[in-house]
């Protein structure tokens, strides 16, 4: 994935690659508006995700949530586009 990918914890080691952007913006198109506003502030500012939960005007552990989700939904996504040979 890209910048947000990385600042979430999963990193890569190829770096920016070809259509990671997508993946990013799909990613983050699932979030509601509130989770969004996290994310935003986490990426925008270089906070803590507790920091960024609060400056979006949220408890602090919804950060951790939304660290989770944005992970998670980024290893679909992955999944879906990339799946395993044999897969159906």
């Amino acid at each position: 994935m890209d910048k947000l990918d990385l600042r979430a914890g999963v990193q890569t080691v190829d770096g920016d690659l070809p259509g990671h952007e997508e993946e990013v913006e799909r990613v983050l198109a699932k979030l509601s508006p509130a989770e969004r506003k996290v994310a935003d502030c986490y990426a925008a500012d270089r906070l803590t995700w507790k920091q960024a939960a609060l400056e979006a005007g949220q408890q602090p552990d919804m950060g951790e949530r939304v660290r989770r989700k944005i992970k998670r939904l980024g290893n679909e996504d992955r999944r879906r586009r990339n799946p395993a040979p044999g897969s159906p």
